[in-house]
């Protein structure tokens, strides 16, 4: 693991807009970076990006600043091997750090099929299991517990330098991702995965050490143990409650549960909706849209802590909606945002996907309803459903509405405000807009606070001014417009291969093979409901 692959695969979250990306950290040469990079190893602020959970609940994604980020990928990439060389040294992990030159990220997500496996086969013999995790893990982590973490409490306490320990150097840095805080680590960053499984990968060996002969597994922060008997069982729960407030963290109570064995592995709404098979005669396939979508509603209310909406959409990827049947799907399609609003990245994808292949969509209903969910979100300040909303106004050529774009002119969001200002200078924001807030944010210090990334963009496109000695005069931010570093890039698309559609818009017998190949591998999306409340 290179710290490139850090800056250009592992660094904004996966949840932000397709013109968002660091690809272009490739260009620069690491040697000019350090040499470019301030003196002093001071705190910098993250730009916040909130994304939907479940429910009402949101999670805060931080966008670190790249100098600050920089420094912290070098300090891990330097060390990697011998971080990995701990953090494989859990007995309980399937989580561990793999990374592939070949994946969109520098690190693996966890493998949900790997981790059912694995409860499975630990399970046998016993009678019971304990679930708990981590309450708001990520957020919670104690830096300066780090160290405490890889090198233990009592060497760390004797040994507080940065250049004494590899822990404190991550410690120092990880600090100075968020403005010198010392309790929580940014979500979104592929780093921040590194030090929880470091701090998790302890808790293991504490755990084990306590408890010699405790069988169990954890995925980051989601752990199963189990027991022949509730006795052992309570005894364990006291034990790690005892091991997690060593590093100032504690369990989660809401998601904390005893199972009587053996548990039930998958939902049964899985396993019908998997099963749904969608008839490719014309004349049926429009009920069969309704029956689903219907099955769908049905169990996202019954079911409301699981992500089942957007597991049910990533479904339809391997289906093909025959043009005769799509004013209805395109309808239905559009409802499942109010629902779940993270589902409008999916959405977006199939409305791309579709329109690709000459599919006429009704811009009107489409616009009628992305208006009423995009003034709703705006009241709300809710980050990605308003950035994903305004990206998907450019790809369908729709203008910005003036009590829309009134309400916008007063975010201080740097993904909003860049996606904003892309679809005014496509001319989709056709009356003036007030960009004095914005103005007044293009500042020298404020490429170093939260708004770095809007400050650095915005003057590189020349979208708001020309003061381009902003950057000239900071040899760091100076060396990435020099070598054309963009971190938005207006034409980027969505991957939007998994989507399977007809050349004609009509199922036919050649499209069967393809499409069985795509649900050869949809169980894996199942992941994304398993591991929607780890901190990643």
């Amino acid at each position: 693991m290179t710290v490139l692959d850090f800056m250009t695969r592992g660094y904004f979250p996966e949840e932000l807009p397709p013109s968002f990306d660091t690809l272009d950290f490739a260009k620069l040469n690491i040697a000019d970076i350090e040499k470019a990079m301030p003196q002093k190893n001071t705190p910098k602020k993250c730009t916040p990006y909130s994304i939907p959970k479940i429910k009402a609940y949101r999670r805060r994604l931080g966008i670190p600043n790249p100098v600050s980020y920089f420094r912290l990928s070098k300090t891990i990439a330097d060390n990697w091997a011998n971080i990995t060389t701990f953090t494989n040294s859990s007995t309980f992990s399937t989580s561990r750090l793999q990374s592939d030159v070949n994946s969109t990220r520098a690190l693996f997500v966890p493998n949900f099929q790997e981790t059912t496996n694995a409860r499975i086969i630990k399970s046998i013999g016993y009678k019971h299991a304990l679930k708990i995790d981590i309450l708001n893990f990520y957020g919670t982590i104690y830096t300066h517990s780090i160290p405490w973490a890889y090198h233990g409490k009592e060497l760390s306490k004797s040994k507080r330098k940065r250049n004494d320990l590899i822990g404190n150097a991550i410690d120092e840095d990880a600090r100075n991702l968020q403005d010198g805080q010392t309790i929580g680590i940014p979500i979104g960053p592929d780093t921040s995965r590194v030090i929880s499984e470091m701090i998790a990968t302890r808790i293991d060996m504490d755990l084990k050490k306590e408890i010699p002969s405790i069988a169990g597994i954890r995925a980051v922060d989601d752990i199963w143990l189990y027991f022949k008997n509730l006795g052992d069982l309570e005894k364990a729960r006291s034990v790690i409650i005892t091991i997690l407030k060593n590093f100032e963290l504690e369990l989660n109570p809401s998601k904390e549960s005893i199972i009587n064995l053996p548990e039930e592995m998958e939902s049964q709404w899985y396993y019908t909706i998997k099963a749904f098979r969608f008839n490719n005669k014309r004349q049926r396939q429009e009920r069969e849209i309704i029956a689903y979508f219907d099955m769908l509603f049905h169990y996202a209310a019954t079911f409301p802590d699981d992500n089942i909406i957007s597991f049910g959409i990533t479904k339809i990827y391997s289906t093909i909606i025959n043009k005769d049947s799509w004013r209805i799907f395109e309808s239905l399609l559009l409802k499942i945002v109010l629902i779940e609003p993270k589902s409008i990245v999916h959405v977006v994808k199939l409305l791309i996907a579709y329109k690709s292949k000459g599919y006429i969509l009704n811009i009107t209903n489409i616009e009628n309803a992305l208006n009423s969910f995009l003034l709703n979100n705006l009241n709300l300040d809710n980050h990605f459903e308003i950035s994903w909303t305004l990206w998907l106004y450019k790809q369908l050529n729709i203008n910005v509405q003036k009590d829309i774009s009134d309400i916008i002119s007063q975010s201080n969001n740097s993904v909003v405000i860049l996606t904003a200002l892309d679809l005014r200078s496509a001319g989709l924001i056709s009356h003036n807009i007030d960009t004095s807030l914005w103005e007044s944010m293009l500042k020298q210090e404020n490429l170093y606070q939260e708004n770095w990334l809007f400050v650095y963009e915005s003057l590189k496109k020349n979208w708001l001014s020309t003061q381009r000695q902003i950057i000239q005069n900071d040899p760091f931010f100076k060396l990435l417009y020099d070598n054309d570093v963009n971190f938005y890039k207006a034409d980027m698309q969505p991957d939007i291969s998994s989507i399977k559609i007809s050349a004609n818009g009509y199922f036919s017998k050649n499209d069967i093979d393809s499409i069985s190949e795509i649900e050869e591998n949809e169980h894996n999306s199942k992941a994304e409901i398993v591991y929607d409340d780890l901190p990643f």
